[in-house]
């Protein structure tokens, strides 16, 4: 009686053991079919624990690349736009020197003078530049303008920020009271000026 039980006992645990490695085959075919090996938090909860902060910086980190790239978009074009910006400022030396000349007659002062009105209004297009539909130089502006086409400064003044490290953040703008002079006594109302004086032989 008690070597059948034992025999009894010997194939229950084998079938023990098979449904158990029967379950095991199905767990890694589950997890080689979906290309998870955690589907509920039961299978391993630290593991889960870990997975669900290695989600996170992930995400963190995706989110710190993007912002990354985005403030390297918005300063290059800054630089770029202001390089643009000198060199005109450059021609209109140019042009003032030529001004000063006492040998021009009306006519040619009056060329010079609209050269410099030309020089003007493109510099205020590029004060009104723009990156990812916002002005450059505008600041916080809800608008899509910084300058207005009398070259009255309409921006806010303010900084624009991005996160480029846990904790860090920097500044990707520059206001157009910086980059063009504070309203009153800005880079368009001294080429106004100018203009002025030289269609008046002042």
């Amino acid at each position: 009686m008690s070597g059948r039980v034992s025999d009894i006992s010997l194939a229950q645990n084998a079938i023990q053991y098979l449904q158990t490695n029967l379950s095991d085959l199905a767990d890694v075919q589950n997890q080689a079919g979906s290309g998870k090996k955690l589907t509920k938090p039961s299978d391993s909860p630290v593991d889960v624990g870990t997975s669900l902060q290695l989600r996170a910086s992930l995400a963190r980190n995706s989110q710190l690349s993007t912002n990354i790239s985005d403030a390297e978009g918005w300063l290059g074009t800054t630089a770029s736009t202001l390089g643009s910006a000198v060199t005109q400022l450059q021609q209109v030396k140019g042009l003032v020197l030529q001004a000063a000349n006492g040998s021009n007659d009306q006519n040619a002062r009056d060329a010079l003078a609209n050269q410099i009105d030309q020089i003007r209004q493109s510099l205020i297009g590029l004060a009104n530049t723009q990156y990812d539909n916002r002005p450059l130089f505008g600041g916080t502006v809800a608008g899509d303008t910084a300058y207005d086409a009398s070259g009255n400064y309409v921006g806010t003044s303010a900084s624009v920020q991005r996160s480029v490290a846990p904790g860090v953040q920097v500044q990707v703008n520059v206001n157009g009271d910086t980059a063009f002079g504070a309203p009153g006594s800005d880079v368009f109302t001294t080429l106004a000026q100018l203009s002025d004086a030289i269609h008046g032989n002042q």
